[in-house]
């Protein structure tokens, strides 16, 4: 099972490099949208976790007997995936926050320059 996961764990490494070739590291970067941010976080947490959890996962294996090794394996993963949606939704959430008063200064700044344009028209 610990080479298994360490092959995973390479596999995502390759993966997270081409995925991610490119990409702007700077603060306030847009994530992008939910299908690609959750591939590329399930991904990235594969490359980062999966080494660190190899020794766990054995000592976990070794005593239950081998029983439900693969649920722990699977369910330590999906665990942070929902780490990452759940991360996601509140930042969308904070983005439409903070645009909503744009927009508005934006439709009243269009509402001004349609009033000049019948006053001098």
């Amino acid at each position: 099972m610990t080479a298994a996961l360490l092959g995973a764990a390479l596999a995502a490494w390759i993966v997270a490099v081409q995925q991610l070739r490119g990409m702007d590291a700077g603060p306030g970067t847009d994530l992008g949208a939910f299908g690609w941010l959750i591939g590329t976080w399930v991904t990235m947490m594969a490359a980062m976790m999966l080494p660190s959890t190899a020794a766990v996962v054995a000592l976990f294996s070794r005593f239950r007997g081998g029983a439900h090794t693969s649920l722990f394996v699977v369910g330590y993963p999906l665990a942070w995936t929902l780490y990452g949606a759940a991360a996601y939704a509140v930042y969308r959430l904070g983005t439409s926050i903070r645009a909503a008063p744009a927009a508005v200064v934006r439709s009243k700044q269009r509402e001004g320059t349609s009033r000049e344009r019948l006053s001098t028209g």
